[in-house]
């Protein structure tokens, strides 16, 4: 664990881990074209890595098919990351690790959750887009009554 001022190294390997300990509990295997990065939160929320644009050349170079990335590392992704690249890779942009374990493995006791959070997101994302759509009220201050 980090402390203080001291740099971490390792947390985005987060999804990696959860992953790769699932595989070995469920005696699951996961295919071998297939990479993945992203921090975890002990509430299974994937976070945002750095480094990106240089592990999805590396993974591209390798003969990596599949990658499993933060979905808030998304908008870095696509405007770092050469297209000739992207349109090689089969990228999946997951914000919890029930979606990053449904992506890798299938079908399994993860996937009502994935579905569920993934439902959840889409009607904050359609709230949020209806509020940026609306119009705002002005504040004109208190009424004063002027005699």
């Amino acid at each position: 664990m980090p402390e203080g001022s001291i740099g971490k190294e390792g947390p985005s390997a987060g999804v990696a881990f959860i992953t790769s300990l699932v595989s070995l509990l469920t005696n699951r295997s996961m295919p071998t074209d297939l990479a993945m990065t992203g921090e975890v939160s002990l509430r299974g929320i994937v976070l945002p890595v750095g480094g990106l644009k240089e592990k999805l050349l590396a993974a591209h170079r390798s003969g990596i098919k599949k990658v499993i990335l933060p979905a808030q590392n998304q908008p870095n992704v696509e405007a770092d990351v050469p297209r000739v690249v992207l349109d090689d890779l089969d990228v999946n942009y997951v914000s919890n690790v029930w979606s990053a374990l449904h992506i890798a493995f299938g079908e399994g006791p993860w996937s009502a959750r994935a579905k569920e959070l993934q439902q959840q997101e889409a009607e904050e994302l359609k709230e949020e887009e209806g509020r940026r759509h609306s119009p705002q009220k002005k504040d004109v201050g208190p009424a004063t009554d002027s005699a």
